[in-house]
């Protein structure tokens, strides 16, 4: 049993806006260096749950710890010493070069804004390098393509050096290259930075090929929580998304890629 203080804990936190209640009464713990993907079905609450997590959102109840501390007494600045999040999008209105939005990394480390250090700009290209962007370094980040602005922020984030590091949507409107491409970096960091990743994924055979476990969620609740290979089932899939799948085996253990079971679709829909 792992006796060591959580990364991250969610205690009995309810949350929501206006009339919507998201989440009531949910609790979460991750230890550190685990590797999780949160999956659940459009308005759930994945991308707030990031949010809440990365205390950019206040729980109305409850409270979220970050290493024994409650997240909401930090200052930014000491939060962003330990968390990263990316977001799904960026948008960015200043003419900034890719190698200036990898350096903003560095800024919750820096006693002085806008005066890097040797350390910085060492730290910088090395994140450029782990992002496979340092082709790109000179680039103005607003002509660069979808993948390319997404692995240039991911860059910033791994130029954090955070120890928890949240994504929301990281592969949304990528193609598949990219998807990949994003996927194979944050799993890198999982398993030689030993870097704590929670990622917000829809795609079932991503989040069955890359994440060791998995949160499903639907309206105001964790739904379920554990290792990839026992909550990635037909059951589980149908229950939360409504959708009967069939598995297809992949060259992993124990792992499945899943697709529309058509002919039960047809069935119930008269077709």
């Amino acid at each position: 049993m792992n006796t060591d203080v959580p990364i991250l804990q969610l205690k009995n936190v309810d949350f929501g806006f206006k009339d919507t209640s998201l989440f009531k009464n949910l609790s979460l713990t991750v230890h550190s260096k685990e590797f999780i993907g949160v999956l659940g079905p459009n308005g759930s609450g994945k991308s707030t749950l990031i949010k809440l997590m990365g205390g950019l959102l206040k729980p109305q109840s409850g409270c979220i710890k970050l290493k024994g501390m409650d997240i909401n007494t930090l200052t930014a600045r000491k939060r962003a010493r330990t968390i990263a999040l990316v977001p799904q999008q960026t948008t960015i209105y200043h003419p900034f070069t890719v190698r200036e939005i990898v350096m903003m990394g560095r800024y919750p480390h820096s006693p002085i804004i806008g005066f890097e250090s040797d350390e910085d700009l060492l730290i910088c290209e090395e994140a450029m390098k782990i992002a496979g962007i340092s082709h790109l370094a000179s680039r103005q980040f607003d002509h660069i393509s979808g993948g390319e602005k997404q692995r240039a922020v991911l860059g910033s984030a791994i130029a954090q050096k955070p120890e928890l590091l949240l994504l929301d949507e990281p592969t949304a409107s990528l193609d598949i290259r990219f998807q990949l491409v994003i996927l194979d970096v944050i799993k890198w960091l999982n398993s030689k930075e030993n870097i704590t990743v929670i990622a917000a994924v829809h795609d079932l055979n991503l989040a069955s090929r890359f994440f060791d476990r998995i949160v499903m969620i639907d309206n105001e609740h964790v739904v379920i929580s554990g290792k990839t290979d026992d909550i990635l089932t037909l059951e589980n899939i149908e229950r939360i998304f409504g959708v009967m799948v069939k598995e297809i085996p992949m060259n992993i253990p124990n792992r499945n890629y899943y697709i529309p079971d058509l002919k039960e679709l047809d069935k119930r829909s008269g077709i």
